[in-house]
């Protein structure tokens, strides 16, 4: 996959950016899951720590394929962690690229993956977020770090501190719809 990638540096650059992703995905999300209720799940996994999650989708999956999503999420969560505990560029980009060619088979749905020590709690917090679109990632959202669609073939990624990448796709085979706003 052929990218064309541009890098803004910098804690403002950062921090405006992760709000116009956020403001992005959420248009997109609102427009895909317009009406749906959330389900509060504890995913249960042999040999693997519980995932407290809410979940809103237009359809679940069956069994296998949300057993193989729980892993995807899982190594989601690994990355974005280390994205935003340091400043690799290359790693950054690789990480990128999995979210870019990763295509999903649960339909519309967004998740969130909260912390298991307040989950389900008034004190719950989300650790991350997840927002996915025609099995596409749309939206990957962590303490420190933001990865969004923007258009169709067009992403940013930001992490705190450091500054944002606009990420293109130069290679496309596929016709998307473009999401647009206007900041």
């Amino acid at each position: 996959m052929a990218l064309r990638i541009t890098f803004e540096p910098g804690p403002k650059q950062s921090l405006e950016a992760s709000r116009y992703f956020s403001d992005v995905s959420a248009d997109i999300l609102t427009a895909a899951l317009p009406s749906v209720e959330p389900r509060h799940i504890l995913y249960m996994q042999n040999g693997k720590a519980p995932l407290p999650m809410r979940i809103w989708a237009t359809q679940m999956s069956d069994q296998q394929r949300l057993t193989g999503f729980m892993d995807w999420v899982r190594q989601v969560a690994k990355g974005m962690f280390a994205l935003g505990h340091r400043s690799d560029i290359a790693a950054t980009m690789e990480l990128a690229q999995t979210w870019l060619q990763q295509r999903h088979t649960q339909g519309d749905l967004f998740v969130e993956m909260l912390d298991p020590a307040h989950a389900f709690t008034p004190d719950e917090n989300n650790e991350l977020s997840i927002g996915i679109v025609d099995g596409e990632t749309v939206m990957l959202s962590a303490r420190n770090v933001m990865f969004a669609k923007l258009s169709a073939g067009l992403f940013g990624l930001t992490v705190a501190g450091m500054g944002s990448w606009l990420i293109e796709q130069l290679d496309r085979k596929e016709d998307t719809f473009a999401w647009s706003r206007t900041a």
